[in-house]
């Protein structure tokens, strides 16, 4: 299944990650273990204090304030649970967004059945 994600991902183009809590940091370990070149975006509000995230150098940074303008220009943005997105970023740029559920929904075979904790 990791290896249907990554392809799916690759092939979207331009790849985000957005928000960079535990499963931004998912995120990004799975594309790093399929790819370690492969040029990505990680854009949060906090700073990134990852030393192996900083080091990397095929990461592009958006941090601070206006750290959503990132959507933009990326062809498909992964975002993270925490990230409110529902007034500040344009209908166009929410039709590239998915998540980690959204991604295991699609290329997980078996009978899923989801429970949040959301209300």
């Amino acid at each position: 299944m990791k290896d249907e994600i990554f392809k799916y991902l690759n092939g979207k183009g331009k790849i985000l990650i957005l928000g960079f809590g535990r499963e931004g940091k998912s995120t990004y370990n799975l594309i790093r273990e399929m790819d370690s070149s492969l040029p990505i975006g990680i854009a949060d509000l906090k700073e990134i204090t990852d030393e192996e995230v900083k080091g990397d150098n095929n990461v592009t940074f958006y941090i601070g304030d206006n750290y959503l303008d990132a959507c933009e220009l990326y062809d498909v943005v992964v975002k993270g649970p925490g990230v409110i997105i529902k007034d500040y970023i344009s209908l166009e740029n929410r039709n590239k967004i998915t998540c980690q559920t959204d991604l295991f929904v699609q290329f997980c075979n078996a009978l899923t059945i989801g429970i949040t904790g959301s209300i």
